[in-house]
């Protein structure tokens, strides 16, 4: 299970080392976007059937941990960057929320997205994960 971001703060208080929780943070993004993408990886290679179940996995999965962390990254990190820092973070969580739902209306049977197209959209999700993270951990880890 991955560490909330509030729990690293706790973890900072205590031990007085804000690189240690910016490093801490860095090796759960590592481990969310292993699991997403191994999701993702599943979708994808499902080339002859609708991929319904690895679709409720990947939706499962952004639901239970990336938009989870997603609330949490605002509530607690947000308020530790700049104004321009926090619009081009935010602008990811729209997205990745967005994104979800997309798949999540696809699941539904709604829409008319082929299952080319939702492998797109998966892949494209990731990317724009993997981008977000690493966009986190050049603003965090620049803190002193």
């Amino acid at each position: 299970m991955l560490v909330p971001p509030d729990a690293l703060v706790r973890k900072t208080a205590r031990d007085g080392t804000p690189g240690a929780r910016f490093a801490q943070l860095a090796g759960e993004h590592d481990a969310l976007l292993h699991h997403v993408g191994a999701r993702v990886e599943a979708l994808v290679g499902e080339k002859d059937r609708w991929p319904a179940q690895e679709l409720r996995r990947l939706i499962d999965c952004l639901q239970q941990e990336v938009l989870r962390q997603v609330e949490r990254e605002e509530q607690v990190i947000f308020p530790a960057a700049s104004p321009s820092e926090v619009v081009q973070l935010a602008r990811d969580h729209v997205r990745l929320r967005v994104g979800a739902q997309a798949l999540e209306l696809a699941a539904a049977g709604e829409g008319s997205q082929s299952a080319e197209q939702l492998r797109a959209h998966a892949r494209g999700l990731l990317l724009l994960l993997q981008r977000h993270l690493e966009t986190e951990r050049r603003v965090f880890t620049q803190r002193p």
